[in-house]
């Protein structure tokens, strides 16, 4: 069992325990959020990055003519780790997000971006679950919405939404 254990140190994945461990960037959140103006340039890296700024991410989308996946998440969220680690990294789902500019939001510290991020995800989405995944179009009308689920096909029906309104 402990070398089973010290594997997920090799960065190896350990299953459905990844899901309690907090995300590689929690011991630098300052970089994190700074992160926000990287790799503004090409429409692939646009696509591949996840942003960290709702409106930064929301301008990009309308530039690009795509929509904007909005994952709304926690630093402590087991199911948010879950879906990191088990869902988005599925071939299909991954090819799927990759076609829309993407946004990951904190709600759960007592930071003050958080604080608001977590308001309006309750005022927007009447929810403060976590994981909370919103669809937008370049108008910001919601597309579709999704909370936490293991069923993969549930979930790509979920992504495609959003890629068959534009």
């Amino acid at each position: 069992l402990s070398i089973w254990f010290a594997t997920g140190l090799l960065d190896k994945p350990l299953g459905e325990l990844d899901a309690f461990m907090p995300p590689k960037e929690y011991g630098t959140i300052q970089e994190l959020h700074s992160s926000s103006m990287i790799n503004v340039g090409s429409e692939n890296s646009e696509l591949t990055h996840w942003h960290t700024d709702y409106k930064l991410a929301l301008e990009i989308a309308r530039k690009l003519n795509k929509p904007l996946f909005v994952d709304f998440t926690g630093w402590q969220c087991t199911n948010c780790r879950w879906m990191e680690k088990n869902m988005f990294t599925r071939s299909t789902v991954n090819e799927l997000i990759n076609q829309m500019v993407k946004v990951k939001l904190y709600t759960d510290s007592r930071k003050e971006s958080e604080i608001a991020n977590r308001q309006m995800q309750q005022d927007r989405y009447g929810s403060i679950d976590l994981p909370l995944y919103v669809i937008l179009d370049n108008s910001e009308k919601v597309i579709a919405t999704k909370a936490f689920t293991r069923d993969e096909e549930e979930f790509i029906t979920f992504l495609k939404k959003g890629l068959n309104s534009n």
